[in-house]
């Protein structure tokens, strides 16, 4: 389990510390990307989509080739897709397969999920 310990800080070191949380976000934005590129490359897929789930919503953390109207939409901010795949696979950690639309099944067979990383939309 992780232990954190809560360090009083001197004010005058604040600024270096923001700098390294910003230094940190990046470098896990630039991997996102990196991710998500090499990804829609080796899927010879059109464009791709990174999302960072916090348990509520989706946010946008990577895009690569994704038409222009709907980047905008994804980077406007937070977004919640209510009832989908996506958002209970994200919700429950496990593995749904849907097979038409309007029938959806989690599974979390070996077999199920060798299926669905060969799988690409």
């Amino acid at each position: 389990m992780l232990k954190v310990e809560v360090i009083p800080i001197d004010m005058r070191d604040a600024g270096e510390i923001e700098q390294a949380v910003e230094t940190f976000a990046r470098s896990c934005f630039q991997l996102f990307q990196t991710m998500l590129d090499n990804a829609v490359r080796i899927c010879g897929a059109k464009f791709g989509i990174l999302f960072l789930y916090d348990g509520d919503s989706f946010d946008a953390a990577a895009l690569v080739g994704v038409p222009q109207a709907y980047a905008e939409f994804l980077q406007s901010g937070p977004h919640r897709f209510g009832d989908t795949p996506s958002s209970r696979a994200a919700r429950t950690r496990q593995v749904v397969i849907q097979t038409s639309p309007g029938f959806v099944r989690p599974s979390t067979s070996r077999s199920s999920r060798r299926a669905i990383s060969s799988a690409r939309s």
